[in-house]
């Protein structure tokens, strides 16, 4: 959350029938409409499907001449499929008046992703997105203020008034970082019930970071939370559900929880796989040191000491 990676791909579109229906009021169109929301509707519930259909969807979309929500779609499914330069391409078209179209222009520039990486044309798509009242781009320009990323210095204060605003309006990520803020005093006097407060508001609608520090605090016993067993299961159910949406975090911390049985039952074989998720996503080296030695002393998993070595 703190570096802006709210990345295109990893957005839980749960409401693709709005967006469907943005298409279908726009073009007219009905069953042509309804060919690709299969496709959108399985990027919702994160189920795999071929291809070949997904690129079936994307010229469908493509087709909806002077729609600009197909056009944004069809970018956020160029996206997917890791076309970066047509996806641009759509958020170019579709930002003269779409505002996610926008937003999505700007995580582009913010990413580098199909562009020149450009934190100062990123902001500035996402100041345009958040002229058209998208609320996750009031967001984003609230984490260029906080971190001072396409502007000359950091504001604060702007950026806290933001991240309540966006808040207010219903958004996850801004509700999370307000958790940080009040967990660590940042821009703000240091009150972690507060932040409590915001990671439970922001876990409640789905944001796995929220999830991960919620638990973390419930763990930790922090904001006059008491060190008990039921407070040590509140921590295991959200990091499970931090885990069960790919949260590399929240994988390793439900093996920590799993190996040594902290508000859960000792689960050997659950441990090492909760390990092996996480570091098979790469580059959390918690999870790869874990993983090893499970391998080393066959924990949870015949022994190898070849495979914990490599």
């Amino acid at each position: 959350v703190w570096n802006g990676e709210n990345k295109i791909e990893d957005r839980n579109y749960v409401p693709a029938l709005v967006v469907m229906n943005m298409i279908l009021h726009e073009t007219g169109q009905t069953v042509d409409g309804l060919q690709c929301l299969d496709s959108m509707i399985c990027i919702a519930a994160g189920k795999p499907f071929q291809g070949e259909k997904m690129k079936q969807a994307i010229m469908l979309l493509n087709g909806k001449a002077g729609s600009f929500a197909a056009m944004t779609v069809s970018g956020i499914l160029s996206t997917i499929c890791g076309d970066d330069s047509d996806a641009v391409k759509q958020f170019s078209k579709a930002a003269e008046e779409n505002s996610e179209a926008r937003h999505c222009l700007g995580e582009c520039y913010w990413r580098g992703k199909g562009i020149g990486q450009n934190k100062q044309l990123a902001l500035s798509w996402f100041v345009k997105a958040n002229e058209l009242g998208n609320v996750g781009a009031k967001c984003s320009v609230a984490i260029c203020y906080h971190l001072g990323f396409g502007v000359q210095e950091k504001n604060m204060p702007l950026s806290l008034r933001l991240y309540r605003e966006a808040a207010e309006a219903g958004s996850a990520q801004a509700e999370a970082n307000l958790g940080l803020c009040y967990e660590f005093g940042v821009g703000v006097e240091q009150n972690v019930e507060e932040a409590i407060q915001h990671y439970l508001k922001a876990a409640e609608k789905g944001e796995t970071t929220a999830m991960c520090n919620l638990a973390a605090c419930l763990n930790a016993g922090k904001g006059g939370m008491k060190e008990d067993q039921q407070v040590a299961e509140d921590a295991v159910k959200w990091w499970k559900r931090a885990a069960e949406q790919g949260n590399a975090e929240a994988q390793y911390n439900l093996g920590v929880c799993y190996q040594n049985g902290i508000g859960i039952t000792l689960e050997k074989e659950e441990a090492f796989k909760c390990f092996k998720e996480a570091a098979d996503q790469g580059g959390y080296v918690a999870a790869m040191k874990s993983l090893a030695w499970c391998y080393d002393v066959g924990f949870g998993v015949k022994k190898d000491s070849k495979v914990a070595k490599s």
